[in-house]
């Protein structure tokens, strides 16, 4: 998930900008989340390439559902560059 402040690699460097870079985050789709008795703040744990990662869930109706997104660019999380097929 992109965002206007954080995503971008320099935007971490200005003071100004780094306060509204958003905290780590998973949002799902709604019939993702309620399965998974999943609401806001709650944490999900999953691991992508051997690392693990628990992170707050934000539900929303912003994301398709059978996908869950992060946050790009994140000082605060390093994933795994995804294969072709997953990007």
């Amino acid at each position: 998930m992109y965002h206007i402040f954080g995503s971008e690699e320099l935007s971490t460097h200005a003071p100004a900008v780094a306060e509204r870079i958003p905290a780590p985050y998973v949002m799902l789709h709604p019939g993702d989340a309620g399965p998974l008795e999943l609401t806001d703040g709650k944490f999900l744990s999953f691991q992508i390439d051997g690392k693990n990662y628990d992170l707050p869930v934000i539900v929303s109706e912003k994301i398709p559902a059978g996908l869950a997104g992060v946050p790009a660019g994140l000082d605060a999380l390093h994933f795994p560059e995804l294969p072709a097929w997953a990007l």
